[in-house]
C-alpha cells in the first residue's frame, strides 16, 4: 500500500544510540529492531546478503540467528523530541571530458554520490541527545555543585539518525526511512532577546540508505 501525499505528521526524526555489540553464536536470535553489521564471517553469515560491513538493516524478532563470526550492533532508535524540520541533501558530481569534436559540452559520472542532513528544533536544558550533539563541537562540563566537576573533551566519531518520512503500525504498510551516519560539521544555538532558543545541526554523510521497511 502506497501513501501519495505523506504530511510532515506523517513520520518523525529519530536517533539512533548504538547498544553492546552482539557477537553470533549460531543459537542467539535476534530482537526485533535496527542493527549495524560491525563483522561478517565470509561463507556462512546468516545476516541479510546485501548488507556489508558498517551498513544498517531492521529485523523482525526471531528471524536472524548470526552466525560465529557474525557482529552486529544494536541500534536504539528514539524520537527526538525537540526537533521541528530536518532535510536530507544529496547530490552526484559529474566530471567534464569535453573535446574539440564535440558539438556540445559533455560530463561523465564522477562515481561519488555526496549527502548532508540538517536537523533544526529548540534548545532543551539538560537533554542527553543535545549534550552529546553539544561535545562534538566543544568541551562538555558538568558541575554537580558539591565540588565535582566532570569533564569531557570534544569528540569526532560518526552519529547515527533515521528519518521517517511514514510510519505506520499496520501489517503489511510500507514505511519510508532514510538511514544516516556521518560527522557533525556544525552545531548552532541561537539566544535571541524574545522568542524560542532554537538549536540546529549540519551532518556530512558517509552513509546514506533509503530503507523501504515493511511492517512485520
Amino acid at each position: 500500500m502506497s501513501k501519495e501525499r505523506p504530511a510532515g505528521k506523517d513520520g518523525k526524526h529519530y536517533y539512533f544510540k548504538p547498544g553492546e555489540q552482539i557477537s553470533g553464536d549460531g543459537l542467539i536470535k535476534l530482537t526485533a529492531g535496527w542493527y549495524l553489521v560491525a563483522a561478517k564471517h565470509a561463507t556462512v553469515s546468516t545476516l541479510p546478503a546485501g548488507k556489508k560491513v558498517g551498513t544498517i538493516f531492521h529485523t523482525a524478532a526471531d528471524l536472524i540467528t548470526p552466525a560465529d563470526g557474525d557482529i552486529v550492533i544494536p541500534l536504539e532508535a528514539s524520537v527526538i523530541e525537540w526537533a521541528t524540520d530536518g532535510e536530507v541533501s544529496a547530490s552526484r558530481g559529474v566530471v567534464e571530458d569535453t573535446v574539440q569534436g564535440d558539438s556540445a559540452a559533455h560530463f561523465q559520472d564522477e562515481g561519488y554520490p555526496n549527502s548532508t542532513y540538517s536537523l533544526s528544533g529548540y534548545n532543551r536544558i539538560g537533554d542527553e541527545l543535545q549534550k552529546e550533539l553539544k561535545n562534538r563541537t566543544g568541551t562538555l562540563s558538568i558541575d554537580d555543585g558539591a565540588g565535582s566537576i566532570t569533564v569531557t573533551e570534544p569528540k569526532g566519531d560518526e552519529i547515527i539518525f533515521g528519518v521517517c518520512a511514514y510510519e505506520s503500525a499496520v501489517s503489511g504498510e510500507s514505511e519510508e526511512w532514510t538511514i544516516l551516519s556521518g560527522l557533525i560539521t556544525s552545531v548552532t544555538l541561537n539566544k535571541p532577546l524574545k522568542g524560542n532558543q532554537d538549536f540546529s545541526l549540519q551532518l556530512q554523510l558517509n552513509y546514506r540508505d533509503t530503507y523501504l521497511k515493511t511492517v512485520a
